[in-house]
């Protein structure tokens, strides 16, 4: 009974979400002419680093670089001025100098627009550059989060460890990447314990039986049975 009259205030509250949406839906977008529209995107093209704006404005998407949609992409983003970014994949299919040219640019617009970025990537040399603090997925699990610094220089996750692990060093001269062995688990039917227990080196009964509780050394926590005390 509990179970459907909760369902039930559910379906109540989505009911007056929708409602008010489509009376107020008119006021949520910015009401502007034409011509100040044409003139705010110049303007933001130019902001984002594309050269040329006034020309490149009445380009198609094909007739731009990769690196040029991405950058189209963030200004779209910018539009509204929002107070916070959320960047996923921001860097993938683009070479390494471009890759570069846009986080620099994520940086600096961060800073001058004081925008917060949320960046989802699975490039740690980008979470590098980027991040202040680092929350590591897998399965749909935060493992580890804290200071970017303490995920780098003080990881205590395996899985974290695996990341760090494959990226590619300069010095690493003609030896192999490490690769995480194995698949990701199915998120239809999801393992009963730690999720990143059958590609774990580390794992014991207990991950493969019981989901780790949550280990904290200051703002630096971790879910992994490795850090508990038995």
């Amino acid at each position: 009974l509990a179970a459907e009259v909760a369902e039930a205030e559910l379906a109540q509250g989505t009911q007056r979400l929708l409602d008010y949406l489509k009376e107020n839906a008119s006021g949520m977008v910015l009401k502007i002419t034409k011509q100040a529209a044409r003139n705010k995107a110049l303007k933001l093209m130019e902001e984002v680093g594309i050269s040329e704006p006034r020309k490149r404005y009445r380009q198609y998407p094909f007739e731009f670089s990769g690196g040029m949609r991405q950058r189209a992409m963030i200004a779209m983003a910018l539009v509204c001025r929002p107070k916070i970014l959320i960047a996923d994949e921001p860097t993938t299919a683009l070479d390494v100098t471009i890759q570069s040219q846009i986080v620099d640019l994520m940086l600096d617009l961060r800073q001058k627009l004081k925008t917060a970025i949320l960046i989802i990537t699975h490039d740690m040399g980008v979470v590098a550059d980027i991040a202040d603090r680092v929350a590591v997925m897998y399965a749909g699990v935060i493992v580890e989060k804290g200071d970017v610094k303490e995920i780098f220089f003080h990881p205590k996750h395996p899985y974290t460890w695996g990341l760090l692990d494959s990226i590619p060093r300069p010095d690493t001269h003609g030896e192999r990447l490490i690769p995480i062995e194995g698949a990701p688990p199915d998120l239809i039917a999801p393992p009963k314990g730690c999720p990143f227990a059958a590609r774990c080196d580390y794992a014991m009964k207990i991950c493969h039986e019981q989901m780790p509780e949550i280990t904290a050394e200051g703002d630096h926590e971790v879910r992994c049975w490795l850090c508990h005390e038995f």
